[in-house]
């Protein structure tokens, strides 16, 4: 389960600790994943919102990360246009640099993409 708002965070937390996403660190909860500088849901899964927006994942819940428009463009132009491309790369030098990605379970022990 992904926490958003930290508010009675443990109600919401498995009881057993081997099922938890995060741990307690320094009183805060952060999340057990090492975040390595790869991701493979950016060439796996993208996510296309209501309106046609294409976002790189579902982690993109806000779409905040908006790649392209199909009411504009083919998904084959946003797919290997520039904002794809510029954002995979910053992900392989810096991936805890994106928000969204700091709560990201890829590359989580036991969890596929």
């Amino acid at each position: 389960m992904q926490i958003i708002d930290k508010k009675d965070i443990v109600a919401w937390l498995p009881s057993a600790r081997r099922f938890r996403r995060y741990k307690i660190r320094e009183g805060e909860f952060a999340i057990k994943n090492s975040l390595s500088d790869r991701c493979a849901r950016l060439w796996f899964n993208p996510v296309i919102t209501w309106d046609g927006k294409v976002v790189p994942c579902c982690f993109d819940k806000d779409a905040e990360y908006v790649m392209g428009d199909l009411n504009r463009d083919s998904f084959r132009d946003i797919w290997n246009g520039t904002r794809y491309r510029v954002f995979r790369k910053s992900i392989l030098s810096g991936r805890h640099m994106v928000e969204m990605c700091r709560n990201c379970t890829s590359g989580l022990r036991g969890v596929r993409y």
